[in-house]
């Protein structure tokens, strides 16, 4: 795999966000976080590698199966943590809100067109 400066510096940022994050830092250790990604970005698949959540939700075939599994999900009190495309945290927030979860977090990560954030 050729990874040109670009994907290099997505890397950096993007795993400095979530490193520096402090609900990143308790997902390792909270088996009550779920983890929603893009894994269709090589950041994001670098970043969630060492993370060992409740349930890991790849959004990479959401568009593709109408986000089934998103809508299929109860978060029965869990913290959720992602790293997705802007389009894409637009419609996980709108799920996540109407089965009561809020906002509390939203940091937009420049280099890789990605969001960090958090709900609970």
């Amino acid at each position: 795999m050729i990874v040109d400066r670009r994907q290099a510096l997505t890397g950096l940022i993007a795993g400095a966000a979530l490193s520096g994050a402090p609900a990143a830092r308790a997902a390792a250790r909270d088996a009550q976080t779920v983890i929603v990604a893009d894994l269709r970005l090589p950041a994001v698949r670098r970043l969630t590698a060492g993370y060992r959540p409740a349930r890991l939700i790849d959004l990479s075939a959401a568009h593709a199966d109408l986000w089934r599994e998103m809508r299929g999900f109860v978060p029965g009190g869990a913290r959720v943590i992602g790293v997705t495309r802007w389009s894409d945290w637009i419609a996980v927030r709108g799920l996540l809100i109407e089965r009561g979860l809020r906002v509390r977090a939203e940091r937009p990560l420049a280099v890789a067109r990605a969001f960090f954030w958090e709900m609970s």
